[in-house]
């Protein structure tokens, strides 16, 4: 029997409570005993809720310059290609830096940081064309 390999992060700082925290042990407890795992009664698998998509196609949204961080799209959100994602704020000569998408997807993690620095990146944006290359795990 070969191994399963299973990561479970990007919940969120925020999103701590026991509604999330049951229904995710349940998942697990599902995915175990569809995998043999563990003995238990099968359940219907879910409809997926966005298609799977290519690592590559993830599109790392980063910021020019620093400053406060305001979100202007919701994580969960589908996102069109030149949407507001958010503003950059500079607090010493209140400026404005508007952050748009490049590609349309999914938006599914951002920072939960209010403070940016210039090139940080600010949230990801699952695509469905591959366009990026090479090291995929970081911009």
């Amino acid at each position: 029997m070969g191994s399963f390999s299973v990561t479970l992060e990007l919940r969120g700082q925020g999103d701590v409570n026991h509604a999330l925290a049951s229904r995710d042990c349940q998942a697990i407890i599902h995915y175990l005993i569809d995998a043999g795992i563990i003995d238990g009664e099968l359940q219907p698998l879910p409809e997926l809720l966005y298609p799977a998509t290519p690592l590559a196609a993830v599109e790392p949204v980063t910021t020019p310059v620093g400053g406060l961080l305001v979100f202007c799209a919701m994580p969960g959100e589908h996102v069109e290609a030149g949407q507001l994602i958010a503003e950059v704020i500079d607090p010493i000569s209140d400026t404005v830096a508007c952050i748009h998408a490049l590609n349309a997807g999914l938006l599914y993690a951002r920072s939960l940081r209010r403070m940016a620095t210039a090139g940080m990146v600010i949230a990801h944006i699952a695509g469905t064309q591959a366009y990026r290359s090479g090291y995929l795990l970081s911009p």
